[in-house]
């Protein structure tokens, strides 16, 4: 009766025509033939059965620069653009998580690292529609085959007691880790080393030289890019 309900609704909208079109278009011929505009058109048609959608996709790329942008924006940042309310944001909030979860499905498939490039590059996936500072583990056994990868610390991560205790207590419950390689990532940042960041390093690689694991890195990620924390100017 609900769906019947807002089928009606948007039935009565004078641009249900041009929806039923796009959808028609999108089953006939894919998604991909669509612009970056259109493709957040047909994702706002479910937030609002009336409205044209289209002034609002065009509104959202405008102040977010791209898709990647709007995806990745802040929640009240999106709902300070005309016409994007709760609806529209929870969906847009909810397309982040898949996309976050099927990057994380794909990097389980991957089992151990070969060089800093696949190290590199599994962190910037990782991170790659993740919109709030994190810190990652990566445990490795002697053959450099994955043990498992967690999230460490969620915000601010320069913070090297409560980041160094849940490493320690990560590495000590999993007893075949010989070497780990950590990474966080820096939203909308520089792709910099601070000097938190280093002193952070260096803490965390005595803790656990302390108990016979080996730190091989410290990846720092924005966006499509990483450096490694070890090989600043800071000398680690």
């Amino acid at each position: 009766m609900v769906q019947e309900k807002t089928l009606n609704k948007e039935n009565k909208s004078p641009h249900a025509n041009h929806r039923a079109r796009m959808r028609e278009k999108v089953l006939k011929n894919g998604a991909e033939i669509f612009h970056d505009h259109e493709l957040l058109e047909m994702l706002l048609f479910a937030c609002d059965s009336r409205r044209n959608t289209n002034g609002t996709a065009h509104d959202l790329l405008e102040r977010f620069g791209s898709l990647r942008g709007v995806i990745m924006a802040d929640p009240d940042a999106l709902m300070g653009v005309p016409n994007v309310k709760d609806a529209a944001t929870s969906h847009i909030l909810v397309v982040r998580e898949i996309l976050k979860r099927m990057g994380k499905e794909t990097l389980g498939r991957s089992s151990d690292f070969n060089s800093y490039d696949e190290i590199g590059k599994y962190f910037v996936e990782l991170f790659r529609f993740v919109a709030v500072e994190e810190l990652h583990l990566a445990m490795l056994d002697n053959n450099m085959r994955m043990i498992g990868c967690v999230r460490v610390c969620k915000g601010t991560v320069n913070s090297a007691p409560a980041c160094t205790r849940a490493i320690m207590t990560e590495v000590i419950n999993n007893k075949e880790t010989s070497n780990v390689v950590i990474a966080h990532n820096h939203p909308g940042g520089k792709l910099i080393a601070s000097p938190e960041d280093a002193i952070t390093t260096r803490t965390i690689s005595t803790m656990l030289n302390a108990v016979g694991v080996v730190l091989m890195d410290h990846i720092l990620v924005v966006d499509d890019r990483y450096t490694s924390i070890l090989n600043t100017q800071y000398g680690l």
